[in-house]
């Protein structure tokens, strides 16, 4: 990929499997979406490839017979400084918010139903 992309739209792709637990650097990446496939497994840390995130979209990959995102809302979500949208809806994320995300200053927008 283009080492500036600012903006990854991967929506409704009908994309299957984990997410990768390392992928390769786009420290320009500013927008990530993903939702509406058919992921699994537990969330990598975003905040090393992805350190000027701004929005990430996770959201409704429980679809079919896929159980969607499982495991725990990481921590290292809080190390994105910049982040100011959070959609993890329509998954099966357990426990409670962190309490780091308190820490996140621009996030304006959280949505975890």
């Amino acid at each position: 990929m283009p080492p500036n992309l600012e903006q990854l739209f991967l929506s409704h792709n009908q994309i299957q499997g984990t997410l990768p637990t390392s992928v390769e650097n786009l420290a320009y990446l500013r927008k990530f979406s993903i939702d509406s496939n058919r992921l699994f497994g537990e969330l990598p840390d975003f905040s090393i490839p992805f350190p000027n995130l701004q929005s990430l979209n996770l959201s409704n990959q429980k679809q079919d017979n896929s159980t969607g995102l499982t495991g725990l809302i990481p921590e290292s979500l809080s190390n994105l400084p910049f982040l100011s949208t959070l959609n993890l809806a329509g998954n099966s994320l357990t426990d409670t918010i962190p309490p780091v995300f308190g820490n996140l200053a621009q996030l304006k927008v959280l949505d975890l139903s």
